[in-house]
Parts: structure tokens; sequence; C-alpha cells
């Protein structure tokens, strides 16, 4: 009790007029989480979805009921194929399986070699292009990428 008298006369300005006394509970907003279907970078996603995590300070049941409940179309075939007992991170190990890029380095690499640019892709949507396919065949050797994106493009640029 003498604690709150002692806060309540600290509140006091001179006259005797009390300052305004300011609510500090946390903000109710949590940051949504956006669908994933499977058409999407799986990596990008994954990004996003632990950023949300982390904001919104979900524990790993609370990601997984999240993650659980915006999986949508070929996406959502994972989870039913793992079944009802599954965890967190068996989710993230089956997605991450079925849409990551680890194990396909060398078919990004492969089309990267054929890929030209088109007669309707401006320079800068060629560059875009190219570095999202460098960075693909190269994930797992990141000091090539910027290398062979300089090479890659001057290679493969079209006759102007």
């Amino acid at each position: 009790m003498a604690d709150v008298k002692k806060t309540l006369d600290d509140l006091k300005l001179g006259d005797g007029i009390t300052a305004p006394v300011v609510a500090t509970t946390p903000s109710l907003r949590e940051f949504k989480v956006p669908p994933f279907d499977g058409t999407s970078s799986w990596l990008a996603y994954k990004i996003q979805f632990e950023a949300i995590m982390e904001a919104n300070g979900w524990n790993k049941n609370q990601a997984m009921t999240a993650l659980t409940l915006v999986l949508r179309d070929h996406a959502l075939t994972v989870l039913e194929a793992l079944g009802k007992k599954v965890t967190y991170e068996q989710l993230l190990d089956a997605l991450e399986a079925r849409y990551g890029n680890a194990n396909l380095e060398h078919v990004f690499r492969a089309q990267l070699k054929d890929r030209v640019q088109r007669s309707n892709e401006n320079l800068q949507q060629w560059a875009l292009e190219l570095e999202k396919m460098v960075r693909k065949a190269y994930q797992s050797v990141p000091a090539l990428i910027e290398g062979t994106l300089v090479q890659t493009f001057i290679d493969s640029i079209r006759d102007l």
C-alpha cells in the first residue's frame, strides 16, 4: 500500500493535479502468417515465417499450429503424409525436403548453362532472373556466386 501511495505522490504535479497514467500492457496485435501452397520460394517463406514467429513470441507448439493452419493445396499434402503425431521440426524438414533447393543445385546449374536472355526481357529483368538462378545453383558455394553471376550475365546477354 505504501508503494501505491508513493507512486501516486510521484505522479502529482506541483498544484495537486495528477499526471495521466498510460497503460503499459503489451500490444494485442500479432503479425499474420501468409498462406503457403508450395508455388513460392520455400526459403523466402521460411525466413518470413520465422520472423513472424519471433515477433509474435511463439514457442514451437504455437508455431506448429500456425504453420499447420496456413498450408494450402500441395503443401497441405506434406502435412497429411506425416500424420497426426508430427513435431514442428519434422514438418519443417518435410517441407524443406519437398520444396527446398538443397538437393537440386546440379539441376539449377544445368538450367543456368542453357538459359539466355529472352527477347521480351529487358536488362533489369534478365539480371534479376539470372541472380535468382545463380544463387540457387551455387547455394552451397557462396564464394562463387558473384563471379559466376557476372560471367554468366556477360555470356548469356542477347545482342541488342
